[in-house]
């Protein structure tokens, strides 16, 4: 026997060998679950978002025609109230007439946290025919991780439950049928070795250590 192996009694080396196969067989449960739960998620949030960015191009095209900046940016805060998104750019605001010579003009809100993941989308705002801006929205990535990490959660707290549980049901069945006949074994042996008057145990067991101390 190696000697970095743990001195485990009987009963410590099935519990850990119990425990270990549950817990790493629910580990990988866990992770294919991940990985099936996001690409289902995936084409839906997708699909939310080109929603949402379709919605807002239409929302801004009389604004955005009429150039009307305070409408825009009251459009692109109904925008920012959405849950998932954290950010509304409406670029290449043409000038009037009368300005000529100015440059496009830009609307921005802005809440997304610094270093956080996002996803950025961008479309036309289109009036008569003509593109009179462009609208870009950023979606926050948490829209698809928050619920996969609540999945998780609510897995991991199975997995706990179903590993003490086994291992309570387990250790009452390793002491009554394994560990209880190894102890009369040994003191049966004791007994023979010192040449000990005693009386014999009746072994109800039928199994293989009933066997064993019947004879």
């Amino acid at each position: 026997r190696a000697r970095w192996l743990p001195q485990l009694s009987i009963r410590g080396m099935v519990m850990a060998a119990i425990v270990a196969g549950v817990v790493v067989l629910a580990l990988a449960v866990l992770a294919i679950d991940q990985l099936v739960a996001r690409r289902s998620q995936e084409p839906l949030v997708q699909r939310q978002r080109a929603v949402v960015l379709a919605l807002g191009a239409s929302a801004m095209t009389e604004p955005a025609w009429s150039l009307n900046l305070p409408a825009v940016g009251e459009a692109a805060d109904k925008l920012l109230l959405e849950p998932a998104v954290c950010a509304v750019e409406v670029l290449g605001l043409q000038p009037m007439d009368g300005e000529v010579g100015k440059s496009p003009k830009t609307v921005h809100r802005d809440r997304c946290l610094p270093g956080a993941n996002s996803t950025r989308l961008e479309a036309p705002v289109v009036a008569e025919g003509q593109t009179v801006a462009r609208l870009r929205i950023t979606f926050d990535g948490s829209e698809v991780d928050a619920p996969l990490a609540e999945r998780r959660r609510v897995a991991v707290t199975l997995v706990t439950v179903q590993v003490l549980a086994g291992v309570l049901v387990l250790a009452g069945v390793l002491s009554a049928r394994l560990l209880r006949p190894i102890g009369r074994l040994k003191q049966q042996a004791g007994q023979l070795a010192g040449r000990e008057a005693a009386p014999p145990y009746d072994w109800p067991e039928g199994d293989e250590l009933g066997e064993l101390g019947r004879h």
